[in-house]
C-alpha cells in the first residue's frame, strides 16, 4: 500500500518533505462529492502534526473522506473504462472479460 512506501521513505529520510509524498494521491478522489476536504485535510500541516507518521495521517485522511462520502470506496470502476486494463492469464477460461463483468455488476445509484 502506498501509505507504507510512503512511511518507508520518510523513515530513511530519503524525502524529507510530507507533502512530496503526498502529490501522488492528492487527487485520488477528484471529481467526488467532498474531495475538497480529504484534499484540504493533506495540505493541512497543522492536522499532520496531530499523527505519530505520515502511514496514520494518511489513513486518517481516507477516513475523513469515507465518512464524508463512503460510495466511491465501495464501488470498482467499470470494466469499459479505458483507464482499467484487463489482463487475459493464459491459464484462465478463454473469455475472461465477459465473466469478470458478469461476476463485478455494479449496480446504477439514483
Amino acid at each position: 500500500m502506498y501509505s507504507e512506501y510512503a512511511q518507508n521513505e520518510m523513515d530513511l529520510g530519503r524525502e524529507q518533505s510530507h507533502f512530496v509524498l503526498l502529490k501522488p494521491i492528492i487527487n485520488i478522489f477528484a471529481g467526488e462529492q467532498f474531495s475538497a476536504k480529504y484534499r484540504q485535510f493533506l495540505g493541512d500541516h497543522q492536522a499532520f502534526k496531530k499523527y505519530k507518521n505520515l502511514k496514520e495521517f494518511i489513513y486518517a485522511a481516507i477516513e475523513l473522506f469515507e465518512s464524508l462520502n463512503p460510495a466511491p470506496l465501495d464501488i470498482r470502476p467499470p470494466l469499459d473504462d479505458p483507464n482499467v486494463e484487463i489482463e487475459k492469464v493464459n491459464n484462465g477460461p478463454e473469455n475472461l472479460e465477459t465473466e469478470l463483468k458478469s461476476s463485478c455488476e455494479v449496480k446504477e445509484t439514483q
